[in-house]
């Protein structure tokens, strides 16, 4: 395993506007987060002693959300770096001042509870623009930024050993559920504190590696897709319209171009009232985070199996306990697998539904469904008729990578295709709603199969009389990051 060098990191500094250009290859020299400089191995002993301590307690009597967090700071402060202080007076060393112990209690606290080293990062309002963090062994980490910068910072760790004992920890204390992370499971993918996504992975690669994506916009809405350029007040009003009479929407495309964003501020047209039921391998979506939003969501995650192989519930059988729900939406996170089949028979059966799917085009959909659906034993004649009753609109988005070229990234939506009954073809018929125009955006065709439903949902049909320009110029102003709110609903 690798061990980090000693490297002359420069010393923290604040504004932003200081790092390079993102047309500038990354540097070793954009500014530290401000940290107290303990020593990491000190950190870690202290971590572990409390770590231990509080899964003591947790045995010994059930905590409360409430309770945990009042006695982990009890404890840090009293029992761990209390105790550590008297011992270094006992020994003659330098003790800390009280501002440097309380900023040690503070260290621990995130490393206990959070992300260790990684938490500036995600917290400190000077990295609102990160998306995320790329972590491998002990060398400088990379943080990509929404406006196309990547960045090198500081190593979180001192060696390749210490990467593995940190995601362990992360894996076992920050999820919903613990998961394991070990040479028989050298894959890990898990919702970790603050509501950011973590996908690791050992041996199966050269050198442990961490990604952390960092879900910027969960309370997100259309008029925020406006600001961004993602929509125009067109696709504004036709998606809202699709929420309102029920239609069911796929959200499409590759990785990293919005699918699950968009779904999130499509979901929030909802009614507050309705009911809500979310499927996912590991929580995302966070809606079920914004009572604000949406007063009856029940959020279900899958459970990996113990190191055994046994307890485990996967989505595919999620799915079917699940559709016994008295749900007025399903919606599904990611389609990946086996689990598209008992989707497919309740949506096909009328029930609303929302999800995502990987899928390079629109009409690569059918085929990559059609796939997915053969894992379940379902056959591919059967899984497009189904396919076919079961989704009402896919709608398309991608990422324009303009970096160093055109400018920044940008998430843009670029085809809103009606789903029709199976053609000749065998497959199901199809009609583009909205088509990518000069810009790349969508903009409207003109032609919709069920524009009545969608007038009954409040849509003006005067909204899609101008085909094929886009209407607003977008502010391209970058938002301000909106996560969800800490914790999930009781």
């Amino acid at each position: 395993m690798a061990v980090r060098h000693a490297v002359n990191w420069p010393a923290p500094a604040g504004d932003p506007a200081d790092e390079p250009s993102p047309a500038r290859p990354p540097q070793p020299t954009a500014p530290a987060p401000q940290q107290p400089r303990w020593d990491r191995r000190l950190v870690r002993e202290l971590r572990v002693q409390a770590s231990e301590a509080l899964a003591q307690a947790e045995r010994d009597r059930r905590l409360s959300a409430a309770d945990r967090d009042l006695f982990t700071t009890s404890l840090l402060r009293k029992e761990v770096v209390g105790r550590w202080v008297d011992e270094q007076l006992r020994l003659g060393q330098t003790i800390p001042t009280d501002d440097e112990e309380q900023q040690l209690v503070e260290l621990l606290r995130d490393h206990l509870t959070g992300l260790g080293d990684l938490q500036t990062y995600v917290d400190a309002p000077r990295f609102d623009l990160v998306e995320n963090i790329s972590i491998k062994g002990c060398d400088p980490i990379l943080l990509r930024h929404a406006d196309g910068r990547v960045l090198e910072y500081p190593p979180i760790v001192d060696s390749d050993d210490e990467l593995i004992e940190l995601i362990q920890h992360w894996a076992r204390h920050l999820g919903n559920t613990p998961r394991i992370f070990s040479v028989a499971h050298p894959m890990l993918d898990m919702q970790v504190a603050g509501g950011h996504r973590l996908s690791a992975a050992m041996h199966t690669t050269a050198r442990p590696v961490a990604t952390l994506r960092r879900h910027r916009f969960v309370d997100v809405t259309l008029d925020d897709l406006y600001d961004l350029g993602t929509v125009d007040q067109r696709l504004h009003a036709f998606l809202t319209a699709c929420t309102n009479s029920g239609k069911r929407l796929w959200f499409t495309g590759e990785m990293n171009s919005g699918k699950t964003t968009n779904l999130r501020a499509v979901a929030n047209t909802i009614h507050p009232d309705r009911r809500i039921v979310t499927l996912e391998t590991e929580f995302e979506l966070g809606l079920d985070t914004l009572r604000h939003r949406h007063r009856d969501v029940e959020a279900y995650e899958e459970i990996q199996p113990n190191s055994e192989g046994v307890g485990g519930i996967d989505l595919q059988t999620l799915t079917v306990k699940l559709l016994r729900k008295n749900a007025d939406w399903i919606i599904v996170g990611e389609v990946r697998g086996a689990e598209v089949v008992p989707m497919l028979q309740a949506v096909s059966a009328g029930k609303k539904a929302m999800t995502t799917l990987h899928a390079a085009t629109p009409k690569a959909v059918f085929d990559r469904v059609a796939a997915l659906a053969g894992w379940g034993g379902l056959a591919e004649t059967t899984a497009y008729r189904m396919l076919a009753q079961s989704v009402d609109f896919i709608v398309h988005s991608q990422l324009i990578d303009g970096t160093g070229l055109t400018g920044p990234p940008r998430r843009v939506i670029t085809h809103v295709v009606e789903v029709l009954p199976v053609g000749e073809t065998g497959i199901p018929a199809t009609n583009t709603v909205f088509a990518p125009d000069e810009t790349g955006r969508a903009a409207p065709t003109g032609a919709l199969r069920c524009l009545d439903d969608l007038v009954a949902g409040g849509l003006d049909p005067g909204v899609l009389s101008q085909p094929g320009r886009w209407v607003n110029t977008p502010t391209r102003r970058v938002l301000a990051s909106r996560p969800a709110p800490t914790g999930r609903n009781p």
